[in-house]
């Protein structure tokens, strides 16, 4: 590589385009959590997405790598699962993803799970969803989808193979 082609592969663009679908006739997703552990929020995810069954209630967001830095881009983000006839929150849905600076060396995974809502949004859930196995939730490499279901709701997402990703949830009762 010359010296020009070295500047611009270590400025390269790596993004995650976040969009979530709230399906759900009785969960607001609430008290949104986020864990960055490389790179940066350029648009925040929305602060609640209401049920939307009959309208598809929606938001999303966007994470990108650090300037200059030769890291992707990786978090964890969370949402209560809010119950409004009930007046509590059910649960916790987390979302994991990691997506590589240099796709020669590494491959982008993500995870969808349902954890109790004690569950905090930190490095060691993080760590838990990009390393661990369990029935709390489900991890893939991208461009497989998932579907993971839970007593509460089931989710199904998917995440594109791209320095510029789109990952996609739809949450909807069990």
């Amino acid at each position: 590589m010359t010296e020009q082609t070295d500047v611009i592969h270590f400025f390269r663009f790596t993004e995650t385009n976040t969009n979530i679908t709230n399906k759900s006739c009785h969960y607001t997703l609430r008290y949104v959590g986020v864990h960055l552990v490389s790179g940066f929020c350029a648009r925040p995810l929305p602060l609640k997405i209401k049920p939307g069954y009959c309208y598809c209630s929606s938001g999303s967001a966007l994470f990108s790598k650090t300037a200059g830095a030769a890291r992707g881009a990786a978090a964890v983000f969370s949402y209560d699962l809010y119950n409004k006839s009930t007046g509590r929150s059910d649960g916790r849905i987390a979302v994991m993803f990691s997506v590589p600076f240099d796709f020669n060396l590494y491959s982008s995974w993500y995870a969808v799970g349902v954890f109790d809502k004690s569950t905090t949004c930190d490095s060691d859930l993080y760590n838990q969803m990009y390393n661990s196995t369990g029935h709390m939730f489900t991890r893939a490499a991208a461009g497989h989808r998932l579907d993971h279901d839970s007593d509460q709701v089931s989710i199904t997402a998917l995440m594109t193979i791209s320095s510029q990703t789109i990952l996609s949830l739809q949450v909807r009762d069990s």
